[in-house]
């Protein structure tokens, strides 16, 4: 076994595979975890940026321990809108977004929805924070740049 570290934009995911996994058994994982289809992905090496085949192994790119990759995600054609879920405190709702709304605009829809002001508001999609405790460093960040897509959850703090 071996672990394929996996960067993007913000999340960086670590799936564990064998040794003798192709390209196609990473992006099945990725999937897993992330809610991205495997036609949407594009792995390629983290140095040299070469893109791997879907046939071949993991370790036929001369790996001796573990897998540092970067994903490429294919946008959904025509910017379709998608329902996700927005939890806090116990109350959850869920909002129309696209891949290309922005972390300021999400906040816009929760501040309507349950009036807390965005500028006290803190996102987070698997376990990763989407804006900072102290600035609102990755308002402009868009929503693709964290995986988030149909169906996905998105958690909401408040700033004391």
């Amino acid at each position: 076994m071996m672990q394929c570290k996996i960067s993007g934009k913000y999340p960086v995911v670590t799936v564990p595979v064998a040794r003798n996994a192709t390209t196609h058994d990473v992006k099945a994982k990725l999937e897993s975890a992330v809610g991205v289809k495997v036609a949407r992905q594009t792995l390629r090496l983290s140095s040299g940026g070469e893109e791997l085949e879907d046939d071949r192994s993991i370790e036929s790119y001369g790996f001796v321990g573990d897998a540092e990759l970067h994903l490429d995600v294919e946008p959904l054609a025509g910017d379709p809108e998608f329902a996700i879920t927005i939890r806090s405190l116990g109350s959850e709702a869920t909002v129309k977004v696209r891949e290309t709304s922005t972390v300021r605009e999400l906040k816009g829809k929760i501040e309507e929805l349950w009036g807390m002001h965005r500028s006290k508001l803190v996102l987070s999609h698997m376990s990763t924070r989407m804006t900072d405790f102290d600035r609102d460093t990755n308002d402009d960040s868009l929503l693709s740049d964290y995986y988030i897509s149909d169906f996905s959850v998105v958690d909401v703090g408040v700033k004391g």
